[in-house]
């Protein structure tokens, strides 16, 4: 604007004194602000008029952001950008917080150039994922379940309501390695789930060096919270909701609910109980962190990082097992953590055997601690899929157009064996060599 009117200024501003220079510079720029404004507060209230009009966007869905009394849409859409600008410096000043605690060093350097090459083979596919996210009408981001940093969700909502009435309710935990976990990575599996009429939450959290395992646990905890207390408000079923998590994620998940069962015989008033959910899928997870520290360590998660990334203790020399063992579900089931808990009904462990990232291991030995332990659950399930990797389930599959396992899991727990067999493989989005290409240079 400031150029337009320079310009305008100068060319139809006389060439004689510097008094009528000025005059006809500020007449000018009078009747430019003047014009501008009127064009923009029109502009904003009818976008505004036509988003409520053809859409679900409502102006009371956006708590976190300061309107005037107008409430107009161009005020939202200025508050937004200004809210990305401050998450974008959010995020920026967490990676150099990070980059100072863990250094540069090779193994580090190797991950993440893999990564951008990952990212570059797979970006026509992941660009779909994103216009999807923010355009579809069927995505609700950034809703609050906390006032915390990142203490926010994603609803992706069903495509078609089915007959019997509510929806269905998935909350789905992302993965990440504790360190690089956000909820839009979750977009993928609920754009699938949404298509088979569920209602998908997925949360964020905090994630590492801005907060360690048990404050993560703390967030993803309250996100179940606030789904079993809000799921009726956007058409879900309160009765009929499950638990998803992968990777991290599933580690997270599988936490949260062998915390909630000592929360609940100690007595303390919660919002839900372990059996409240129909079912559980922790995806590719690990479960005993005492016993995969070293093979973290040889990956580039060195011991003393990983140490204070789980419990949050400092300590140069070596790793404090005793502490580690709070944090892995497998050890806290054998102290008798899960003792007079009833579980979700359906528990099922699904895990890839070529997966380099978290040992298929970690799952076997965790689904024989549950049965050992005899835990109150109808089903413990263990799938090994062979040949599947770390992104297999959640990446690589849906971008190459494969039958998803979680997926078809999912629908399985809530519709019935029948209904599996009518789950549609997704179109694929990239072809299958590109796909294989990319997953050999994935460093996870």
């Amino acid at each position: 604007l400031e150029q337009r009117v320079h310009v305008r200024a100068t060319r139809r501003a006389p060439r004689t004194s510097k008094g009528k220079m000025a005059a006809s510079w500020r007449s000018v720029e009078v009747m430019e602000t003047i014009w501008y404004c009127s064009f923009v507060a029109t502009l904003r209230e009818r976008t505004w008029a036509l988003l409520r009009k053809h859409t679900n966007v409502r102006e009371d869905e956006f708590p976190n952001i300061r309107r005037s009394r107008s409430g107009s849409f161009g005020e939202h859409l200025a508050k937004s950008a200004h809210g990305t600008w401050e998450e974008v410096t959010f995020y920026y000043g967490m990676a150099c917080k990070l980059a100072r605690k863990v250094g540069f060093g090779w193994k580090w350097l190797q991950k993440f150039l893999q990564l951008m090459l990952y990212a570059f083979l797979m970006l026509p596919g992941f660009l779909y994922m994103v216009g999807f996210y923010f355009t579809s009408k069927r995505v609700e981001r950034n809703i609050p379940y906390r006032k915390m940093a990142r203490n926010r969700l994603d609803l992706y909502l069903p495509r078609v309501r089915r007959e019997e009435g509510k929806s269905p309710v998935v909350i789905f935990v992302t993965g990440g390695a504790w360190v690089i976990g956000y909820k839009g990575w979750g977009a993928g599996i609920g754009k699938l789930l949404s298509n088979q009429g569920f209602i998908v939450a997925c949360l964020d959290y905090r994630n590492y060096p801005q907060g360690c395992v048990p404050d993560m646990l703390e967030d993803v905890m309250e996100g179940i919270n606030w789904t079993f207390r809000n799921a009726a408000c956007y058409g879900g079923d309160p009765n009929k909701i499950y638990l998803v998590g992968q990777s991290a994620g599933a580690h997270l998940t599988s936490l949260a609910l062998i915390k909630q069962g000592e929360r609940v015989k100690k007595g303390v008033d919660v919002d839900w109980e372990p059996h409240h959910l129909q079912g559980y899928v922790g995806v590719s997870g690990p479960y005993n962190i005492t016993q995969i520290v070293e093979h973290f360590n040889q990956r580039g998660l060195y011991s003393t990082l990983f140490l204070h990334l789980m419990t949050g203790i400092d300590r140069k020399n070596g790793y404090a097992s005793v502490a580690l063992e709070g944090v892995s579900p497998e050890c806290l089931v054998r102290a008798g953590a899960l003792d007079g808990v009833k579980l979700p009904p359906y528990f099922c462990l699904m895990h890839g055997t070529a997966d380099i990232t978290v040992p298929s291991s970690q799952a076997v030995s965790f689904a024989e601690t549950l049965m050992e332990q005899k835990v109150d659950t109808k089903l413990i399930k263990l799938q090994l899929i062979e040949g599947k990797t770390h992104t297999d389930f959640m990446i690589n599959d849906p971008m190459r157009g494969d039958p998803d396992e979680v997926i078809e899991e999912v629908v399985e727990m809530a519709y019935g064996k029948e209904a599996r067999k009518l789950v549609v493989a997704p179109a694929g989005l990239l072809p299958r060599w590109l796909v294989a290409l990319a997953s050999a240079v994935c460093p996870f």
